[in-house]
């Protein structure tokens, strides 16, 4: 017997083993990394066609833009032919843009031109429904439906998206020259298609030994397939009574800024207010999150909001108390204090 022979087949066959079970493990591997990335996973935005602005960007009576001429046009004749690299488009005044493909920077923002374009291409196994966070564009087009942008940066713009099987395009109409996106799945963010949205929240100031009758609101996200209708937020201060506040209907794959009143029969104290607030239907909790209140003294500085008569949303203003003084010119002997209001900019708070 030849034990040269007999000791190389043994590892012939060892090597073979080990070279099978690294293929299984590297099958195992590459099959657990697709799942996550089509239907488990967070997708980032890393590159993009970016084309310059081919419309005004300025505020006009007449909103012209060549893309979103085509598109519209395309939309309505039941297709539109998705751009590649190298296209051209030309504007009302004859000048031409060129789509270009552009790979986002280190910190994951994507360098695009004021009023241009944005397309990024998303290719999935099987359909799901995602949420969409992302900033520095007006607008974007999610498989040629137009849904809303985040034109400050803020960060805030939570959108839930139902993606197909295959390509998806998302075309971000860029505000402000650099934005960046990415989609998470929706069952990574919340067990119920009903949510709130935790970081986004409009909320008054408590005043210190006061009671309390204000309103705040929470953005509200339904990403089902219907429409929500008969929900209601439920919100109370410390261990008070819990106050019920109706919900508009909630739209299909929408997110809402949904408002609900703020009451405490009790004086405020301490430096901050706990308010716990609920997402009920029909005796079911889709939801719950507590905030935090600013304590102030009515002397100081402090918001106050209000349901406003125009659309019935939740706004607020800043006020800042005044301080007679002495020696004035009215009967009682004390100055009158003047009021000046002061009206804040886009992106400028009312307490700054």
């Amino acid at each position: 017997m030849d034990t040269r022979a007999t000791g190389l087949g043994f590892c012939a066959r060892w090597v073979q083993r080990v070279v099978v079970l690294v293929c299984v493990l590297a099958c195992v591997r590459v099959g657990l990394g697709q799942e996550a990335g089509t239907a488990h996973g967070v997708i980032e935005l890393n590159e993009a066609l970016v084309l310059p602005a081919v419309g005004h960007g300025w505020r006009t009576p007449i909103h012209t833009d060549a893309l979103e001429a085509q598109l519209v046009e395309g939309l309505a004749g039941g297709s539109w032919a998705v751009p590649q690299a190298g296209d051209e488009v030309r504007g009302q005044s004859g000048a031409a843009g060129v789509w270009e493909r552009v790979e986002t920077d280190d910190k994951g923002s994507l360098a695009g031109q004021r009023g241009g374009w944005a397309l990024w291409k998303v290719p999935l196994e099987r359909a799901e429904v995602y949420l969409l966070e992302a900033r520095g564009h007006s607008m974007v087009f999610v498989n040629g439906e137009p849904r809303g942008g985040d034109v400050y940066s803020l960060g805030l713009t939570r959108l839930p998206v139902s993606l197909h099987a295959g390509m998806n395009t998302l075309l971000f109409k860029t505000s402000r020259g650099r934005m960046s996106a990415r989609l998470v799945p929706i069952r990574d963010v919340a067990p119920d298609d009903v949510f709130i949205i935790k970081t986004d929240r409009l909320l008054p100031d408590a005043l210190a030994g006061e009671a309390m009758d204000a309103w705040g609101s929470v953005d509200v996200v339904n990403a089902g397939e219907r429409p929500v209708r008969t929900l209601a937020i439920e919100a109370r201060v410390g261990d008070g009574p819990w106050t019920r506040t109706a919900s508009p209907t909630l739209g299909a794959m929408t997110t809402v800024k949904v408002p609900f009143r703020i009451v405490s029969d009790q004086r405020v104290d301490g430096e901050t207010a706990e308010v716990s607030v609920r997402l009920v239907q029909a005796g079911r909790s889709h939801d719950a999150t507590r905030f935090s209140l600013a304590v102030r003294d009515p002397a100081q500085l402090h918001r106050e909001t209000f349901l406003s008569r125009i659309d019935g949303s939740v706004q607020y203003y800043a006020v800042r108390p005044a301080v007679r003084k002495a020696g004035g010119s009215d009967d009682q002997g004390e100055a009158l204090p003047g009021l000046i209001l002061t009206l804040h900019g886009a992106g400028v708070e009312a307490t700054g």
